[in-house]
Parts: C-alpha cells; structure tokens; sequence
C-alpha cells in the first residue's frame, strides 16, 4: 500500500504529525546544543517544494523554545522569531524586520521592560503647546543601521543570557 505525503506546499503539518527525519533533527539538535555553548552553527534547509522544510522548521521551533524535549540534550530556551523574505527585501528592511521580531518575543517575557517600552512610546507622543519630546530623524545609511542593529543585537543577547534579578 503506497502511503500518502503529508506535506503541502504552504500548508505545513503541526508537530504532532510530524515523523520520520530523524537525521536532520539530531542535526540541529546538535547545532542547538553547540550554540547554547558558545559555539554557534549556522544551518541551511534547502529542498524541493513541498517536501516539508517549513514542518520540520515547525518542529526545530519547538525544540529550540523547550516546548519539546530534544533527544539527546533536554530541553533548550532560545528566542525564535519568524519573518517573511522576499526577493524585494533590501537590507534595512530585513534589519527592521529582525529587530521588531525580537523586540515582540522579548516582550512576551520581560513584561516591565515592556510596559516602560509602551510608557516611553506614549510619552514622546504628549504635545503641550508645541513642545514635546521630538523624535529624531531615521538614520537611512545602510552601514550606519547594519552597526547599530549589530550593538543592539549583541546587547540584547547579552542581557538574555546575564538576566538581572526579576527579569
């Protein structure tokens, strides 16, 4: 009897579907485990459509996060974020793109630091007769966003893994 393939194209299956692929989990499992340690990987899931990268990218999510425990190496906590790339993204954008990803996941967990983020934000919009906290003009060099997303990145990794008290 022939068995029928679960996987679509742009409709992937959830975990609990999930099976077989045994070979490319351990391999991210590994790469998981050497970046928690320090040594960070770098991975490429490439294949033809409908084979089923963005169901086994479903479940890579879930061990990355710790909703499933891997099979080697327990559970793991990492920060996962989801974009959309196209052939129409240029490099600011997908800067900006990263960054709001983050800053939403982070918001999720670090409910303070949100709701002083939030505070902030409605504080800059308080005019009282023509003065007000101005916002300063966006920065559209490439190189100059790149810098500053790489500086805010590595300090947010920083404050992630050296949480202070209460966060």
């Amino acid at each position: 009897m022939k068995k029928i393939n679960p996987f679509k194209p742009n409709s992937p299956v959830s975990t609990g579907m999930f099976a077989g692929r045994l070979n490319e989990i351990e391999q991210v499992e590994r790469s998981l485990h050497q970046t928690k340690n320090g040594v960070p990987c770098n991975l490429l899931v490439t294949g033809e459509r409908g084979i089923g990268k963005s169901s086994l990218m479903m479940v890579l999510k879930d061990f990355a996060i710790g909703n499933l425990e891997t099979l080697d190496h327990g559970r793991f906590n990492f920060i996962t974020i989801n974009g959309i790339v196209s052939d129409k993204t240029d490099l600011v954008t997908l800067i900006k793109l990263i960054e709001r990803n983050i800053q939403r996941e982070l918001a999720r967990t670090e409910s303070i630091r949100s709701y002083l983020a939030a505070t902030w934000e409605f504080a800059k919009r308080i005019k009282i007769m023509d003065s007000g906290i101005e916002k300063s003009d966006d920065i559209i060099d490439p190189d100059i966003i790149l810098d500053e997303f790489a500086y805010s990145l590595a300090k947010t990794c920083k404050r992630i893994a050296n949480p202070e008290q209460g966060e």
